[in-house]
């Protein structure tokens, strides 16, 4: 454990490495992502849970003419592993219904409601649409990395933690085997924490926890992954770190070597609390005992998608919430774990107003 006067050392030297180091240059981000392929074949691209403008800037990367050349496959963390042949099928631009097809990103292991947003399934379709365009031999293989939980089989709390546990471990199997093994390259869309390449939760003592995917694929062999964080939109402000004024909306930087690169990767991610596991017990570990270490040692650039005043969020449909089958599904998932139900209630209730 570091000791308060150990920490504020490090802050230091942290600090005064700054002074040396270059502010990151900012470049239009649907280049700068590609060019990342340039490199390396796994490109992992941080999606923050609903954000609008985060999926506005994904349409426009994967509908650039250049995507197409640069990538095989797009691993989704919103999306069932037990429906991988369905949406094999609809990608390619079979006939599925409606009522099949929203499986795959309804009956993720998430018993919330985050996959029923409208943003998801519009990726989908705007992949398969995208296909429809594109010589059979360079279409895109869309991968679902989530896994194959049958909810008709869960019954309690413990059955989906069980579930949760395999997420990451699931995601890198799905990595090393469709995409690393057959030597393609993949955009990977995942929450930021998947892309995390050490566990902050654990303080940076252990990193052969279950946990984010990037961390497993290194310890596996994969090729390196090229991380890039979404400064994420939900819980912190970029311009308190540095002047964002001159940068384009949305924008795109490369960290190391950099003033941002160079800063604690705490300040990105001031709610990952930390700490350790004594006699089946959580322990939290202080905040003055936090371990340092540089951002860019966990991304390799970030995008930033402008100041949150100008954020929006996706909401569920007036449709999806007319469906008398929705509600109580969504409902009972979610009592499985005690997670809050009554933002989602009154979302659905406003339509009938």
């Amino acid at each position: 454990m570091l000791t308060a006067l150990m920490r504020g050392a490090l802050i230091g030297v942290v600090a005064l490495i700054q002074l040396k180091l270059p502010a990151p240059i900012p470049v239009e981000p649907v280049s700068g992502i590609l060019d990342g392929f340039k490199t390396h074949s796994l490109v992992a691209l941080s999606e923050p849970h609903g954000n609008e403008q985060a999926h506005a800037l994904r349409l426009k990367l994967i509908r650039d003419p250049r995507f197409p050349s640069l990538v095989d496959d797009i691993v989704m963390e919103a999306g069932n592993a037990r429906y991988q042949n369905l949406i094999d099928r609809f990608i390619n631009g079979e006939s599925v219904s409606d009522s099949e097809l929203r499986h795959v990103w309804q009956d993720i292991v998430s018993p919330g409601p985050t996959g029923d947003l409208p943003i998801y399934e519009d990726f989908y379709r705007a992949v398969r649409a995208l296909n429809q365009g594109l010589p059979k031999q360079r279409r895109l293989r869309v991968l679902l990395a989530d896994p194959p939980i049958d909810w008709s089989q869960v019954r309690s709390g413990d059955d989906l933690v069980k579930w949760g546990l395999q997420r990451d471990v699931h995601t890198a199997d799905v990595i090393m085997r469709e995409v690393v093994a057959k030597k393609r390259r993949a955009l990977l869309i995942f929450g930021e924490g998947h892309l995390w390449r050490r566990n902050p939760r654990s303080n940076f003592d252990r990193d052969d926890l279950p946990g984010p995917f990037v961390g497993i694929l290194a310890r596996a062999g994969a090729p390196r992954v090229f991380t890039i964080s979404t400064a994420p939109v939900d819980i912190m402000d970029l311009s308190k770190l540095i002047d964002v004024q001159a940068w384009p909306v949305p924008g795109f930087a490369l960290l190391h070597g950099t003033t941002l690169g160079g800063m604690d990767f705490a300040a990105f991610a001031p709610a990952s609390g930390r700490y350790v596991m004594r006699d089946g017990k959580r322990i939290d570990i202080p905040r003055e005992q936090w371990r340092v270490i540089p951002m860019e040692e966990q991304f390799d650039a970030l995008l930033y998608l402008g100041p949150r005043s100008g954020f929006s969020q996706s909401r569920i449909s007036a449709a999806l919430c007319a469906d008398p089958s929705y509600l109580p599904m969504r409902l009972a998932r979610m009592a499985l774990v005690g997670q809050p139900s009554d933002a989602l209630k009154q979302h659905c209730a406003s339509f009938q107003r």
